[in-house]
């Protein structure tokens, strides 16, 4: 359920009175994928960049789900800005499906590893596991690091 991935830069999004309460993470793959993640409960710290981590990332999405033949299996940032955290569009097989609080939540395989995709029923009803599937993410979210939980407290903008 998770990627290799070097964190390239934490980045201040929400800051208010010098404390920063959420925060854009890059992340960059082994092929020198670069892109950003939304990091809402600040589990990424400044002092992580430069550093390889298995990371959890789960897309939640955007239009329409296509089938996929023939998946790359990797993971397309977004064309205007890479770093930000929408419209990258991944592609890849579907590992696992299933239904959890009205929405379908997926494992897909990609060439790193595993991302979470969240979707509603009926965008993935004629999808079964083992499908390839391309898929445009409203929103990706950094949901884990290996070895870090998220923070209690907000961070001091003077970290950064």
């Amino acid at each position: 359920m998770s990627i290799k991935a070097t964190i390239d830069e934490v980045i201040p999004v929400t800051v208010y009175q010098e404390t920063v309460y959420e925060h854009r993470v890059v992340l960059c793959l082994e092929d020198g994928t670069r892109f950003g993640v939304f990091d809402p409960n600040l589990i990424a710290r400044p002092s992580l960049v430069g550093s390889e981590r298995s990371v959890v990332v789960r897309a939640w999405i955007l239009g329409e789900i296509c089938a996929c033949s023939d998946p790359c299996m990797r993971i397309f940032p977004n064309d205007s800005d890479c770093t930000e955290w929408n419209d990258h569009r991944y592609e890849g097989n579907i590992q696992s499906m299933e239904d959890s609080d009205g929405k379908v939540r997926m494992q897909v395989g990609i060439h790193s590893g595993t991302i979470k995709v969240v979707a509603d029923p009926d965008e993935v009803s004629e999808f079964e596991p083992g499908d390839g599937i391309s898929v445009t993410a409203g929103r990706t979210d950094l949901v884990g690091i290996e070895g870090i939980t998220s923070l209690s407290e907000p961070l001091m903008r003077q970290r950064y």
